[in-house]
């Protein structure tokens, strides 16, 4: 895997993590990779019409998923509150000597054990919903602007921006060779179909 480094304090070389052992790895200067680098970054820019076409999708689909997932915790909320009251009812029953403590207690933990499995449920749902919409568009955005973005960053911004989007990074007689991370590759084989094409139309 290749990553940047300062040698000197001022000049910008890549070379080998060397990750899976020790090599002997060269080391390339900035100069000779840069343009490669915003090359293979320029694989994944998305036309401004296909953002906004995308975003527009995105946000649509959010609200559809968005409304399933207040049914969904609606229900989960529902069941909870149906236990809750069992239990307190439950705990007036004990009191009038309708039911013994022992009986009392094991529904109570019955019931509990079941609005732990559903708060979790509740959780899960909506930490995904979060992550749905956040991470989508994370990733539309960088993709729309990794070019550009590398070409601007520090030092340390550039091999973040490398490790997020590119893996199995190596180099031969000065090429890059690269697999690109998902959901990177997606939009690298999209950019040029007929999918933007016809967004650009």
């Amino acid at each position: 895997m290749l990553t940047p480094e300062k040698k000197k304090g001022k000049y910008v070389y890549y070379h080998c993590t060397q990750y899976h052992g020790k090599h002997g790895a060269n080391w390339f200067s900035e100069d000779k990779l840069t343009q490669q680098f915003l090359d293979i970054f320029n694989a994944i820019k998305l036309p401004q019409e296909a953002v906004e076409e995308i975003t527009k999708s995105l946000k649509e689909s959010h609200e559809d998923k968005t409304h399933f997932q207040k049914d969904l915790q609606d229900r989960y909320q529902s069941e909870y509150n149906k236990f809750q009251n069992r239990i307190e009812k439950g705990w007036e029953e004990q009191l009038d000597g309708s039911i013994t403590k022992s009986f009392y207690e094991k529904k109570r933990k019955e019931y509990r054990e079941k609005q732990e499995i559903l708060e979790r449920k509740m959780i899960n749902t909506r930490e995904a919903d979060e992550a749905y919409y956040i991470n989508a568009n994370y990733v539309l955005n960088l993709a729309s602007r990794a070019s550009e973005l590398f070409e601007s960053s520090e030092l340390e911004q550039k091999r973040i921006l490398i490790k997020t989007a590119l893996q199995n990074l190596t180099i031969d007689d000065e090429n890059l060779h690269y697999d690109w991370i998902k959901p990177f590759d997606v939009i690298a084989e999209s950019v040029n179909s007929t999918t933007w094409l016809r967004v650009e139309d």
